[in-house]
């Protein structure tokens, strides 16, 4: 089988890396028009301001080629395609047949017909070229006018702005970064630009140019030595359209990546798919590598199972997240009121603090091989490689100050939790101990710890040998020793401490997973049980009236479905108690509340609460009576009833 590819972006190299996984002896062919090695385009601004070189821009290592056997043809352009003899004619002359043909020619920069542009020489800012052409045209003296304050515009004036003397961006939309951010947020980063000496001119664009000058729609004039047309993209179709394939605003491709030729294949920026995000056919693209990164998290790897380190260091992060969650639920957990379902809070809160984690792994880990960062990196993911990939965000700083604010919350809060955990222990242990002489002596022990660990390769052996071994292993063997290894005779040390504290008439060793000694307990229970005179007579299961029990099982009925919703403050009334000849019961039951707006909940949408309660408590009812019942409920509103002394004897409550 034979591969062609056209073109040397993400994805091309990508399409290339795929083709080889899964085809060892096919041949793979890839034309690029320029002659670099595959680079990642975001970064030419970083190159021009000296944050990093060709060499680090690379997203593939130096023997991607060899390794998967591409031959990489560099500064050949591809000409033509023959579609029925299927072959691509290449800049160099030469003919290259394909059994399968990929467009991967992405994009290509529009520069819009403003009249006068041919008198004025100017750049683009796409490639490395580009780049490298507009870095010999500049000085300390230069002036430079940029058309567009969209991201590339923007790219462009961070890789020049400090090589040069001045530089005004202009743009037709009133606001930087227009398809990127809000108008707040374009604001913030329109000021910080104007900060270092930046001009915009927004909701202004060039009418037409002269030499060294350009015209304004406004009128205004504005000279420039050199000149950078960022106003966007198009896709690069031409070879598309020239075999006559449905190429406007992109290549018409299926799900498989296919056009309408049989065996060409379109993808990348000069691509047409469809998004399922936003239910259209749109150009999609993805950072250089993240589908590696994608592919990394969602392959299994089960032969790593059998490697015992990827469980030490597992249980490593497990344990030393439950430390600092442990002391955080003991300490703030005593801080809750009792309404708090804690059960419920720690099921919300588990569920959504998963799903931060797998949205954070979506972001980070394509990230990493996107930018060719290690993943597993541990602490410095989040001290190297964010600030790596934020610096490359628009508005990334403010990302980044919003993070580490964030950052700084979190460790505070762990911070106290565990040392409130620590200092009632102490305190606890040395009764006569002040609480703040506690905290001070922890707050200095800390710093010091803190201020000594700054030379991290001297600690880091240590804190990784306590957190990813002594920790996890400790507690592991603590486990092991208490649930499964420890019997009950062991125990008799502790039993015996106890016996010595507290006068008790009888101590029990209990299991609660076997049931082991639960029987001698109620022995001895029966041992002390004293029986007491018959209070009632037989069969009789309360003292209350038949009307009393109806009207608590009812209210039970009411706090049982609106405990949530509504306070305590209903009151139950049985108005009609009549038993008919075939022994069946007749009820009508009046339920009072405090708040027009608790009669709503009370009665719900259509009656449906209300038939519920009902329904409930006739079913209950019934069981209590030993006959059919017919339950009509009725709702009233009394306000302030609990405040009314009448109110409340009548509903059968007394002034205790």
């Amino acid at each position: 089988m034979k591969y062609v590819i056209i073109g040397n972006g993400p994805a091309a190299v990508t399409a290339a890396e795929t083709i080889r996984r899964v085809d060892d002896a096919g041949e793979i062919t890839l034309l690029s028009k320029e002659n670099e090695f595959t680079y990642s385009r975001p970064l030419i601004s970083y190159l021009l301001c000296g944050k990093t070189d060709e060499t680090r821009m690379r997203y593939k290592p130096a023997d991607f080629y060899a390794c998967n056997r591409v031959d990489f043809r560099s500064g050949v352009a591809a000409v033509s395609i023959d579609k029925d003899e299927k072959t691509v004619t290449g800049s160099d002359g030469n003919v290259y047949p394909y059994d399968k043909l990929l467009l991967a020619t992405g994009a290509k920069p529009f520069v819009p017909p403003i009249p006068g542009l041919e008198s004025v020489h100017y750049h683009t800012f796409m490639t490395l070229k580009d780049a490298h052409e507009l870095e010999t045209c500049l000085t300390k003296n230069t002036r430079v006018l940029i058309v567009g304050a969209g991201l590339i515009g923007m790219k462009c004036l961070e890789g020049i702005r400090d090589r040069v003397a001045s530089v005004t961006v202009c743009d037709l939309a009133k606001q930087v970064l227009p398809s990127i951010l809000d108008a707040e947020a374009a604001q913030m980063v329109q000021k910080h630009c104007e900060a270092q000496d930046v001009t915009f001119l927004l909701g202004d664009s060039a009418a037409r140019f002269e030499p060294g000058k350009a015209i304004m729609q406004s009128g205004k004039e504005v000279e420039f030595d050199e000149l950078v047309m960022a106003v966007g993209v198009r896709p690069a179709t031409e070879l598309a359209q020239s075999l006559g394939l449905d190429a406007a605003r992109g290549i018409h491709t299926n799900a498989q990546g296919e056009t309408d030729i049989p065996d060409i294949f379109a993808a990348g920026d000069c691509a047409k798919s469809f998004d399922v995000t936003t239910d259209t056919e749109r150009v999609l693209a993805l950072l250089p590598n993240a589908t590696e990164g994608y592919l990394f998290m969602f392959t299994p790897r089960w032969e790593a199972l059998t490697d015992p380190m990827i469980w030490i260091w597992a249980m490593g992060q497990a344990f030393f997240s439950l430390s600092v969650t442990g002391s955080g639920m003991i300490v703030y957990g005593a801080y809750l009121s009792k309404d708090e379902d804690v059960v419920d809070v720690a099921q919300h809160t588990a569920l959504f603090d998963t799903i931060a984690a797998v949205v954070a792994a979506l972001v980070i880990i394509p990230a990493c091989f996107s930018y060719g960062l290690d993943v597993g990196a541990g602490p410095s993911l989040l001290f190297v490689t964010l600030p790596t990939i934020l610096q490359d965000i628009p508005l990334g700083r403010l990302f980044a100050i919003i993070l580490y604010v964030a950052m700084i919350f979190a460790g505070v809060s762990s911070l106290q939790n565990m040392f409130e955990a620590v200092a009632e222990s102490l305190l606890h242990k040395f009764p006569k101990l002040s609480r703040a002489a506690v905290l001070g002596i922890l707050c200095v022990l800390c710093l010091g710890f803190g201020l000594l660990m700054e030379p991290i390769s001297k600690w880091g052996p240590w804190m990784d040998l306590v957190s990813i071994y002594i920790i996890p292993i400790g507690a592991t063997l603590g486990a092991v020793s208490w649930f499964y290894v420890m019997k009950k005779d062991d125990l008799l040390a502790v039993i015996a401490a106890y016996s010595e504290a507290y006068d008790f008439d009888g101590i029990f060793p209990i299991s609660a997973r076997t049931r082991d000694g639960l029987d001698e307990l109620l022995d001895e229970f029966k041992k002390h049980a004293v029986e007491g005179p018959q209070l009632f007579p037989d069969g009789m299961t309360t003292d209350q009236p038949d009307r009393q029990v109806v009207g608590e099982i009812v209210r039970e009925k009411l706090l049982l479905c609106l405990d949530k919703e509504i306070p305590h403050g209903t009151a139950v009334e049985v108005t009609k108690f009549s038993e008919r000849d075939n022994g069946i019961i007749d009820m009508d039951v009046t339920i009072y509340c405090e708040k027009e707006s608790h009669k709503g909940i009370i009665i719900g949408k259509r009656g449906a609460m209300l038939k519920k309660i009902g329904e409930l408590a006739r079913q209950d009812i019934e069981r209590f009576m030993g006959t059919k019942v017919y339950l009509e409920t009725w709702v009233k509103v009394k306000e302030n009833w609990r405040d009314n002394m009448n109110y409340i004897r009548s509903f059968g409550y007394n002034d205790q």
